[in-house]
Formats: structure tokens, C-alpha cells, sequence
């Protein structure tokens, strides 16, 4: 990638997502992938709380909207993939 203003190359970049609205079931996917000369799978280990709000990763005009339970979720299920590549 390269800066439009500064005309650099080998910025490093962030991607961010936000939730307009609250879904009666989450599905929550990471991709745990790095993508360089190689691809490599990413080990590093997540933990999952029991109850997640979402209201943090809402779109700033839908945060406030709704009752705060609206934007809780308890975890249901995980699935793992194990292995490499």
C-alpha cells in the first residue's frame, strides 16, 4: 500500500469494521492468517468471554439505540481449526 498524500510505500494498515445494528445471533470470524512472502497461521491464543457487548463496535449513531441488553450476547459455541495451512 502507499500513502496518497506522502507517496510512500510499505505502509502498515488497519482494517476496522462496525455493527449498524444488532443482530439476534452473532457470528463473530477471525481470520488468523499473515499474509508476506509466505503465509503463515497466526498461534497466538484467544480467549472468549462467557458475555460479549458489542455496543464499543457499534456505528457511532447506532450505539445509544435500544436497550443495553440488546447489545449483549452470551457465547454459544466455538469452533477451532487445528493444523497448518
Amino acid at each position: 500500500y502507499s500513502c496518497d498524500n506522502c507517496h510512500t510505500t510499505n505502509q502498515e494498515i488497519t482494517k476496522q469494521l462496525s455493527i449498524r445494528s444488532h443482530p439476534k445471533v452473532l457470528t463473530i470470524h477471525l481470520k488468523r492468517f499473515e499474509h508476506g512472502v509466505s503465509s503463515t497461521k497466526i498461534d497466538t491464543k484467544v480467549q472468549f468471554p462467557p458475555t460479549f457487548n458489542i455496543s464499543p463496535y457499534m456505528s457511532f449513531e447506532n450505539r445509544d439505540l435500544g436497550h443495553p441488553s440488546q447489545h449483549e450476547y452470551h457465547l454459544y459455541a466455538v469452533v477451532n481449526h487445528n493444523g497448518t495451512l
